[in-house]
């Protein structure tokens, strides 16, 4: 394998741009064979770590395998707009200004088994809202990996996520022909790069975005538990809730009680005005404010870490037995509620 003797002057930043992209792929366990390392095979750059596969255009020509936290910390940390790139067979050296210098270890033989991945043969585009789309689910996924609610379901027509405290679904065009799982970790990891394309293979689904980085994503073939109860729950009336609840529920947060799935601060809703209340064996905290609520007299549990989910979209939410349910123009995200007396 033959090096670059000569260098090449290009932008740090360009480089940093192209690394952090393809920083889903990596794992510090190394999983697989140089997972926690970034690969590159002529002007592409790229990770894997048995889950998720990133595929970048790279602005220099590189052959072999550098540590990654180690070349992109250097990269980071140097100050100059561009830099001197120099490759052998076993060496990546960098040059800044004047006596600014490194050199890594190039390891040239990539065993990166990306050839597990299998190539799509063609890709299908999908709308802008895709992206917006599987953002919002992935956050409401569970972080118990062994749960089949840690996943995004993902179907032609829509995707959808729950994690017990929290459920939404959005219609929107996926490119899929099928029904599958992906890991919501793994949606989590292109969130806000801007989904352009997408293709699914027997194993794997895959994302090209705007800026050409390729991720490919483990999927998951097994069935779904069935969400449709949670928002087809009969609605009780409508509040126009304003955001400054979740700080009163942040104020009372000292004197809530565990109930049910965790600390929660009552709300007490009566037409014209809401009342926020916690109390524990320290004492009790309350506040009240006017709203617009059209509905009966109800009194519910509710999470101040999840409220801000259900309050952050400026929408009104309607009242279930079981939830709080927001409506938009393509998704419905439904907060769990606890009974309290």
């Amino acid at each position: 394998m033959e090096g670059s003797g000569e260098g090449m002057i290009v932008s740090r930043k360009e480089i940093v741009r192209a690394l952090e992209c393809c920083v889903p792929g990596l794992s510090t366990r190394e999983t697989v064979d140089q997972s926690n390392c970034f690969c590159f095979r002529g002007k592409t750059v790229f990770t894997y770590n048995d889950e998720i596969l990133c595929q970048q255009d790279f602005p220099v020509e590189i052959n072999g395998a550098v540590p990654a936290k180690t070349l992109l910390d250097l990269l980071h940390k140097l100050p100059e707009d561009d830099v001197d790139i120099t490759t052998t067979d076993t060496k990546l050296r960098i040059k800044g200004q004047g006596k600014r210098r490194s050199e890594m270890n190039l390891i040239p033989d990539v065993v990166l088994p990306i050839g597990d991945v299998e190539s799509p043969a063609s890709w299908t585009e999908v709308p802008p809202a895709y992206s917006d789309a599987l953002g919002m689910v992935a956050d409401a996924t569970d972080d118990d990996e062994s749960s089949l609610l840690a996943y995004v379901h993902i179907t032609p027509s829509m995707m959808e996520a729950c994690d017990m405290h929290q459920a939404i679904r959005y219609e929107v065009a996926t490119g899929l022909s099928s029904n599958v799982m992906v890991r919501g970790h793994s949606c989590k990891a292109v969130k806000g790069m801007g989904i352009a394309q997408t293709a699914e293979t027997d194993n794997w689904v895959h994302w090209k975005t705007y800026t050409g980085l390729r991720v490919s994503v483990r999927k998951d073939t097994r069935d779904y538990p069935d969400l449709g109860d949670i928002f087809a729950a009969e609605s009780m009336g409508e509040a126009y809730i304003p955001g400054s609840v979740s700080e009163i529920l942040e104020r009372a947060a000292p004197f809530m009680s565990k109930q049910g799935k965790g600390k929660i601060g009552i709300v007490d809703l009566a037409p014209g005005k809401i009342r926020v209340r916690a109390i524990n064996q320290d004492g009790w905290y309350e506040e009240i404010k006017e709203l617009e609520y059209d509905g009966p007299v109800t009194r519910f549990g509710v999470s101040p870490k999840h409220i801000q989910g259900a309050l952050k979209y400026g929408l009104p939410c309607e009242i279930t037995p079981v939830s709080l349910r927001i409506r938009g123009d393509a998704f419905v995200y439904a907060l769990s509620v606890e009974e309290v007396g």
